[in-house]
């Protein structure tokens, strides 16, 4: 059976895209495409039809704006790739993204695609020439365990990483999200020569569902005795009901390093409940050293990044991904 593939508005096919991913069990999706298409700007979606014209294939493609080494460049996201049970084969998948990769490189507003492909698509995007850069992985750091022994063994680890880390007084204060504007953490420091990303309250919105919500606080870093001097501020969404609280999002003045930030959470997430924090980061890259370094563990969970360069900027974000300060937020996980 043939496929025709087309550029779309994801609009005018919403209820079409919807139908198919619940017709593969995915009850929940029509909720994702409200939250994440409606705040959304520049996205395209890729569709393949069959011949009869419904739809059997569904791909969409989110810009997002990142900065490296000073300079503005724009990485295009992979999302919402979808087969129809009698669809899932190599040619129309390949022949969807390679259809995607033509007119994003002939409109010139994207540096380089990137995805986290699931084990079906992974042979897809290497065919249509992405390679895989890097691991997606899970971190993590236990607080409490409420045993008294654990817990002062767990203390006594973190006071020795303390020790391994430069310290800067900082004035830690919890802010919950519904009352204040983090909109203040948008920009990444442009002078940092990492690939670092914008993170608007839009694409906050997208990612965390009900956002804020009583479980969202910001975790800010002053200079003492200066509040207006915010020298870094963490998004912290939880503890959910078995006290882990996740790491969201990272906001520093480039001569603040992760690991100093890391250090301060502990105390600060203890205080609201609770007893183990995590952060999903790229593995084996400046980033996720200093998580370590902070006393975050790694995690069996890893997901593969895929990225293809379409321009000279790109080719240069993608070469020197060991510089990359992206989290899951930016990879829609």
């Amino acid at each position: 059976m043939g496929i025709t593939v087309e550029r779309v508005n994801p609009w005018e096919y919403a209820d079409q895209i919807k139908g198919l991913y619940e017709s593969v069990g995915r009850a929940d999706f029509p909720e994702i495409f409200e939250r994440m298409y409606t705040k959304a700007s520049g996205v395209s979606s890729w569709v393949g039809l069959d011949e009869g014209g419904s739809l059997a294939l569904h791909l969409a493609c989110f810009p997002h704006r990142f900065s490296h080494r000073g300079k503005p460049v724009t990485g295009g996201l992979l999302v919402n790739w979808v087969a129809g049970e009698q669809h899932r084969t190599v040619f129309p998948a390949l022949a969807l993204v390679r259809r995607m990769r033509k007119d994003v490189e002939a409109d010139g507003d994207v540096d380089f695609l990137y995805a986290v492909p699931n084990a079906p698509a992974a042979p897809v995007v290497k065919m249509a020439g992405f390679k895989e850069v890097a691991q997606l992985r899970r971190y993590a750091q236990p607080i409490s365990r409420g045993q008294f022994a654990i817990d002062m063994a767990l203390k006594a680890r973190r006071s020795l990483t303390q020790l391994r880390v430069k310290k800067e007084p900082v004035d830690v204060d919890v802010r919950p999200a519904v009352a204040f504007d983090g909109a203040q953490f948008e920009n990444p420091d442009s002078e940092s020569g990492r690939l670092q990303p914008f993170r608007p309250v839009e694409l906050i919105q997208r990612r965390l569902p009900g956002y804020p919500t009583e479980s969202d606080r910001w975790i800010v870093m002053s200079s003492p005795g200066e509040p207006g001097s915010v020298r870094a501020a963490v998004l912290i969404r939880g503890p959910d009901d078995g006290g882990l609280a996740n790491i969201c999002s990272v906001w520093r003045q480039k001569e603040y390093g992760t690991d100093q930030i890391l250090n301060n959470l502990p105390g600060a997430v203890a205080g609201i409940g609770a007893r183990s924090i995590s952060l999903q980061t790229l593995q084996n890259t400046n980033f996720s050293e200093e998580v370590r370094g902070a006393g975050f563990m790694e995690r069996p969970e890893t997901a593969p990044i895929s990225a293809l360069p379409l321009t000279d900027d790109g080719r240069d974000a993608v070469e020197g991904i060991d510089a990359w300060e992206v989290m899951a937020m930016d990879c829609n996980r």
